[in-house]
């Protein structure tokens, strides 16, 4: 792949990126937080 494809696919690619990463990060403190008040 060339260098001008990637640089226009990169940043909704890390977009894209992000909110996947968030929304483990929120679903792993939905899982973790009720564990910790309750034990």
């Amino acid at each position: 792949m060339r260098v001008e494809e990637r640089a226009r696919g990169s940043r909704k690619e890390a977009l894209l990126f992000g909110i996947v990463a968030a929304l483990m990060l929120l679903a792993f403190l939905m899982l973790l937080v009720p564990g910790i008040v309750a034990g």
